[in-house]
């Protein structure tokens, strides 16, 4: 499995490339010459080119994911038990392999997805 990964402005989440979409990598010397060139910069996984779908769960500054999820999870059951990552703003990520479109908002208050046409992006601390 293949993870095509890109830069992102340091302190931000938006990409450093443009055509973050189609210029995301996964040759490690593409991704070493990014490197040198921003070298603070935080990196973003091109989560549909990766095949990967994640459920993006915020809660930084009041936002109530955390809830919306345990409620859509008592209404339809729970996710099934993945990988997941703790994000910078204390929010969670979780990964499963597969090609989904990218939400905003529709399953619930502060719960996105992230898969064709989206990144999931991770701030250095």
């Amino acid at each position: 499995m293949s993870l095509f990964v890109f830069p992102v402005k340091s302190g931000a989440k938006s990409p450093a490339l443009v055509r973050w979409g189609t210029q995301s990598s996964d040759d490690p010397e593409q991704v070493k010459t990014w490197a040198r060139r921003w070298p603070d910069c935080n990196w973003g996984l091109g989560c549909g080119k990766s095949d990967i779908a994640v459920v993006d769960v915020d809660v930084k500054d009041g936002k109530v994911g955390q809830a919306t999820l345990d409620h859509l999870e008592a209404e339809y059951g729970k996710l099934p038990e993945t990988r997941m990552s703790r994000t910078w703003s204390g929010g969670l990520h979780y990964l499963f392999k597969g090609a989904i479109p990218s939400t905003a908002s529709k399953l619930g208050k502060d719960v996105d997805t992230r898969g064709k046409g989206g990144m999931r992006s991770e701030e250095r601390r």
